[in-house]
């Protein structure tokens, strides 16, 4: 028994006790920088292949490079490219990849309302999206039903006038106008 080997048991001990099983020793991960004086880590998602690192760190004790007492430290570093990969390849195709609304500016005044709409969707707990890119009205039907959404929401300048919307069924093609009050409560509904 060595000094290293108790504290690498105590750490694998706190990990089970936080309900962290899925741990194993690999003495030869080595990371690129000089200076940490202990332990090292990686935390990887195996769903990445052969690139699966997505966060890597370790212990040092810098300050007495400075003339200082001695800190142990911990550091990490979080690769956040590799995280978004990992999500994606991860997650259930439609859990977070449908969109439920999908809000168009009929015009280009209209995009400040829209991109309001969008959040207040949101907010009710609806997957609300909406058109950053200026697509014509076109376009961006054809991209709502690319994407799956189930309605289209079109933020027009006579609507806004009147406080209201066209919400259309990108299934069946039927359209109608509701109050802006109404969008949340009327989604909802029809989810």
């Amino acid at each position: 028994k060595s000094e290293a080997s108790d504290y690498l048991r105590e750490i694998f001990v706190n990990l089970k006790l936080h309900g962290i099983d899925d741990c194993q020793v690999d003495l030869g991960i080595v990371r690129g920088l000089d200076y940490y004086t202990g332990m090292v880590f990686e935390i990887d998602a195996p769903c990445l292949g052969a690139e699966k690192q997505i966060m890597g760190g370790g212990s040092y004790t810098l300050s007495e490079l400075f003339g200082g007492e001695p800190v142990f430290s911990t550091g990490f570093a979080i690769g956040i490219d590799r995280v978004m990969l990992a999500l994606v390849k991860e997650q259930p195709e439609d859990e977070y990849s449908q969109v439920d609304a999908y809000v168009i500016p009929a015009k280009d005044d209209m995009r400040e309302h829209a991109i309001s709409m969008v959040a207040g969707l949101r907010s009710a707990g609806i997957r609300a999206d909406g058109d950053l890119m200026r697509r014509s009205m076109s376009k961006n039907l054809k991209y709502a039903s690319a994407i799956g959404a189930r309605y289209a929401i079109i933020v027009g300048s006579k609507e806004m006038a009147e406080q209201s919307v066209t919400l259309r069924d990108m299934l069946s093609g039927d359209q109608r106008i509701i109050t802006i009050e109404q969008i949340s409560e009327e989604i909802t509904k029809l989810l």
